[in-house]
């Protein structure tokens, strides 16, 4: 794709311009990588949206449905930036012993801006699933754009993941490992890591503990594998937050292994519909950003200084 400017490429009508545009943004040291997918419809809404990827194996189980929801909300008048946190997908990499909720927290507010930037919206909702909810709910506490939130079984207490996760691992782990060979500063599950200095960052991680200001519209959205836990409803409901909350099927069959993961069609009807409620206005496309877009990686060898140059393909 050539790299023509955002407002050329929302105003054209042909298949080409339904594509997502491949986006490098971030600290010139730590670029990040994402799709940004523009509105298609004639007036593009004031508010957009950002996709917050879980952790690990459920990243990759949710992966393809995102790239459905946010082509379902773009044809709704959203501009929607899907991407991969710092250390992950195809974003840069970062040392294992970094503190990866810091980092991730830093890459969703990098994409806040990325997305403002290029398409001129103003307010921003958020969507996440389980730990995407979480770090979704986590950076709007440091922000004044965020206009709501969708939170898909957010995970509301630290601890108790981190638990999971271990239990996860110890179910993968080879029955011919001992236990005592395992190293307990770390966490290795379904062939992703988590390092000591994480695991603490996430035993801190407690939203009945916020104190900041709420965001004022949350749709909540509850597993239909296990049954709800109203304490987080009534937590969010007492700190003056609006929330909706919906019991729909569809979660079970979205965290099955990536190859059989099934896009969960009504859920996502779901959010696009109370999105389009909750964020009715449009703008004037002629706020529309006239910044181009960096399409492309610029990697350098630090044995032999010599610079490759990636640059994102989309197949349909």
């Amino acid at each position: 794709m050539k790299q023509n400017s955002l407002i050329h490429l929302a105003n054209e009508t042909s298949a080409e311009s339904q594509k997502p545009i491949p986006l490098i943004f971030g600290p010139q040291d730590s670029q990040l990588f994402g799709w940004l997918h523009l509105n298609t419809t004639a007036q593009k809404r004031v508010c957009g949206v950002v996709l917050c990827h879980p952790f690990g194996h459920e990243a990759m189980c949710v992966y393809r449905s995102y790239r459905h929801l946010a082509k379902q909300l773009a044809q709704a008048g959203f501009c929607v930036l899907r991407f991969d946190y710092l250390g992950t997908g195809n974003s840069s990499d970062e040392g294992d012993d970094k503190e990866h909720v810091a980092t991730w927290l830093d890459s969703i507010h990098h994409a806040i801006t990325a997305l403002k930037t290029h398409t001129g919206v103003t307010k921003i909702s958020l969507f996440g699933v389980r730990l995407g909810g979480t770090l979704a709910m986590m950076a709007a506490q440091d922000r004044h754009d965020i206009a709501s939130l969708v939170l898909w079984t957010p995970v509301t207490k630290g601890n108790a993941y981190v638990r999971e996760i271990r239990a996860l691992g110890l179910l993968k782990k080879p029955t011919t490992t001992s236990q005592k060979d395992e190293p307990h500063d770390h966490l290795e599950a379904a062939g992703m890591y988590l390092s000591a200095s994480t695991i603490s960052e996430l035993n801190k991680i407690d939203l009945f503990s916020d104190a900041a200001d709420p965001v004022k519209n949350i749709l909540l959205l509850h597993r239909d594998d296990l049954p709800n836990d109203p304490h987080f409803m009534s937590h969010l409901t007492n700190r003056g937050t609006q929330v909706q909350q919906q019991n729909i099927s569809g979660y079970a069959l979205l965290m099955r292994d990536p190859h059989q993961s099934v896009v969960p069609e009504a859920v996502f009807a779901t959010v696009t519909q109370w999105l389009t409620d909750i964020h009715p206005s449009f703008q004037n496309q002629s706020v529309i950003s006239k910044t181009k877009p960096k399409i492309d990686f610029v990697v350098v060898n630090q044995e032999n200084a010599q610079t490759v140059h990636e640059l994102a393909v989309f197949f349909w």
